[in-house]
């Protein structure tokens, strides 16, 4: 139903930053176009990317937030079955404390 990620790297900076947290829904979504979405990319693993261009087939085209992304080119089309959620919130982290 849903599901908690933590960020890694910084592709994704300043929309969301590593060590964020996102909260994710795994069923029951459409992806839409400027959403980001949770992928397991064949060749590249989990990544969270933009949705930039939706086709007739529903396959989506996907990008980071900055250079250090992998670029859409090198990802190429996705397919749909490939997402395995959308975000739906995110929450910044900029410290942790530890409470006894």
């Amino acid at each position: 139903m849903f599901k908690i990620l933590k960020i890694k790297g910084n592709s994704l900076s300043p929309a969301l930053n590593a060590g964020d947290f996102v909260f994710t829904v795994t069923q029951f979504f459409t992806p839409e176009l400027n959403k980001f979405a949770v992928v397991e990319h064949p060749f590249y693993g989990k990544i969270i990317k933009r949705i930039i261009r939706i086709n007739q087939q529903g396959d989506l085209l996907l990008e980071g937030e900055n250079t250090s992304s992998i670029s859409t080119f090198d990802m190429g089309w996705v397919k749909p079955e490939w997402i395995t959620g959308l975000v739906k919130y995110s929450f910044k982290c900029s410290s942790t404390q530890t409470i006894s």
